[in-house]
């Protein structure tokens, strides 16, 4: 399993072992699956400590957002096949910083996930996709995470 730091020191020992920790920058590969640690920060995560995660498998780039704000590292990724992005109020993005983000870094295919705010209401999909648009070429895909 791979970890940033700050989760490596809550595992229970026998866990350790077992992690790789990555630091924001840094990457490894484990069975053929490359992935490398993106910053992932905002308000309520504070910079150095989470990660975002670009995942290479089979010559396909995928990312995850985790719980992260509008990062310029996040925005400067290229070559990104799938996205995976949180919307969830206050602890990630808001529908408005996610689709920016997105169009900035332009994958070919973002699914938005984790999207319940903390007030139980639900991100607007709806919103995001129009957000997102349909001129870049990025196809939103929205699922039943729910």
């Amino acid at each position: 399993m791979v970890v940033p730091q700050a989760v490596f020191n809550s595992l229970p020992a026998a866990l350790r072992g077992k992690a790789v920790v990555l630091v924001n920058g840094a990457s490894t590969t484990v069975a053929g699956l490359t992935i490398e640690a993106v910053p992932a920060y905002n308000a309520n995560h504070p910079k150095g400590v989470g990660n975002a995660y670009v995942l290479t498998l089979g010559g396909r780039r995928f990312f995850i957002s985790g719980d992260t704000g509008d990062a310029a590292e996040i925005r400067a990724l290229t070559g990104i096949d799938a996205a995976f992005f949180c919307m969830n109020v206050p602890f990630t993005m808001t529908v408005e910083q996610a689709a920016a983000t997105v169009r900035a870094m332009r994958p070919a295919v973002v699914y938005p996930y984790h999207f319940r705010n903390q007030d139980g209401t639900f991100a607007n999909l709806v919103s995001f996709r129009q957000l997102v648009g349909s001129d870049l070429g990025i196809e939103v895909r929205s699922r039943a995470w729910y």
